[in-house]
C-alpha cells in the first residue's frame, strides 16, 4: 500500500465520528393540531413548540456508511402524518429532499418508528440534516438515539 492510500484512509477514519444525522432546529417546523389549525414554532415561548415535548418516542436516522463513503449530505423536510388515537405516525411524506434518495428514505423509516402523546396532533413537518462536518448545533437543534 502507498503513501497517499494510507493518507486516504487515515482521513477517512478521521472524518468518520464527524458524519452525523439530525432532525434539524425545531424553528423550521410547524405542526397541524387536533382541531385541523396549523401551529409555527415562532408563536411558542422562546420557539419551543409545544410538539417538541409530545414526542414520546423520537430515532435518529441512519446515516450509511454508503452515503458517508460518497459523500451524500443535504436536508430536507419531512411530514408525519399521526394517528389521533395512538400517537403512531402513519406515514411520512417527502415535502423537501435532500436531493439524495437514500438519505430520503433513511429519514422517512426512522420518523416512521416516532410516536407522540395521542390526541394532540394530527401533521408534524421536521427538517433532517445529514453531514459529514457538522455545524456547530443551535439551542433547538435535538440530537436523537441511533436507530
Amino acid at each position: 500500500m502507498n503513501t497517499r492510500a494510507l493518507l486516504i484512509i487515515s482521513i477517512v477514519s478521521i472524518l468518520q465520528p464527524l458524519a452525523r444525522a439530525q432532525v434539524s432546529d425545531y424553528l423550521a417546523t410547524s405542526a397541524v393540531d387536533a382541531k385541523g389549525i396549523r401551529h409555527t414554532a415562532t408563536e411558542y415561548p422562546r420557539n419551543h413548540p409545544a410538539w417538541r415535548d409530545d414526542c414520546i418516542k423520537a430515532v435518529g436516522p441512519e446515516y450509511s456508511y454508503a452515503d458517508r463513503q460518497r459523500r451524500n449530505m443535504g436536508t430536507g423536510l419531512y411530514r408525519l402524518y399521526i394517528d389521533l388515537k395512538t400517537g403512531d405516525v402513519t406515514s411520512v411524506a417527502v415535502v423537501k429532499s435532500t436531493g439524495v434518495a437514500t438519505l430520503d428514505t433513511s429519514a422517512m423509516t426512522a420518523f416512521r418508528k416516532w410516536r407522540y402523546k395521542p390526541g394532540k396532533w394530527k401533521q408534524i413537518d421536521l427538517p433532517v440534516t445529514f453531514t459529514l462536518f457538522p455545524p456547530r448545533l443551535s439551542p433547538d437543534a435535538v440530537r436523537l438515539p441511533k436507530a
